[in-house]
């Protein structure tokens, strides 16, 4: 089978993570650069501008966005609470610093500090997969595992436990992740697959952090024993060898 039908992600999207054996000295991908330079320059656009809402086309055209990857950007600042949209083709900004605020909400709802929510209650099955609720069910594995990195490919494997839709889960986790990165809510690691949530919402979501040396050593005394149980529950989905994901059916 071709890679491509394996893991149909972007092609600026796969050179960020699923190309990252190739030499450094590597030119980055045009549309990489586009991509990341028109998500750039919309959030400072409308972080700065005074309008009361905006067409999704008109913002295309003026960002030189694809209009599908746009509606990736609009669903995923939608789901942290940054946008509101008004319909399909228009959305008010509401502001970045409404990401803390809607997450904190989210945490309280769900009761994610709650010794008693075992992880499978935390994140229950779904069978429909979508970018925004992938957007907040990646952003809380973080904090109810206490952890500030963690790998893709483990967290699609977590979420699609029961549905076997790995492969879409994992497609779509990517292009999260990619957007994730270019506003500053994540950051790459140097570690293949694996992504670090950064320190102002690491700091913030978790407020007993275990250090970095702890995580790499594995020694997380200071880490309650729920948090610990459900870090055991979560590692269970580790796989030992890539034929594990290949083996998946959608």
């Amino acid at each position: 089978m071709a890679e491509t039908s394996i893991f149909p992600i972007p092609q600026d999207v796969r050179k960020m993570f699923i190309e990252e054996s190739r030499p450094k000295e590597e030119k980055k991908s045009k549309n990489s650069e586009s991509f990341q330079e028109s998500i750039s320059q919309f959030i400072q656009f409308v972080s700065h501008n005074k309008e009361s809402s905006y067409g999704i086309l008109s913002i295309c055209e003026k960002f030189r966005f694809q209009r599908r990857r746009f509606y990736d950007v609009v669903n995923v600042l939608e789901a942290l609470g940054a946008i509101n949209r008004i319909n399909t083709d228009s959305f008010t900004w509401l502001g970045m610093d409404k990401i803390i605020t809607t997450i904190d909400q989210k945490i309280k709802d769900n009761s994610i500090d709650d010794p008693s929510s075992t992880l499978d209650s935390l994140f229950p099955q779904e069978n429909k997969i979508t970018i925004s609720r992938l957007t907040i069910r990646f952003i809380m594995c973080f904090i109810a595992l206490r952890k500030q990195s963690l790998s893709i490919q483990i967290v699609a494997k977590f979420l699609s436990r029961s549905n076997k839709r790995f492969k879409t889960t994992l497609c779509k986790l990517y292009q999260v992740v990619y957007i994730l990165i270019n506003v500053g809510i994540f950051e790459k690691r140097t570690i293949p697959s694996e992504v670090t949530l950064a320190d102002v919402y690491y700091s913030h979501w978790c407020q007993n952090p275990i250090s970095g040396i702890q995580q790499l050593a594995n020694l997380d005394k200071e880490a309650p024993e729920f948090i610990i149980q459900r870090r055991t529950v979560f590692y269970t989905y580790l796989p030992t060898r890539t034929s594990t994901y290949l083996s998946d059916s959608d």
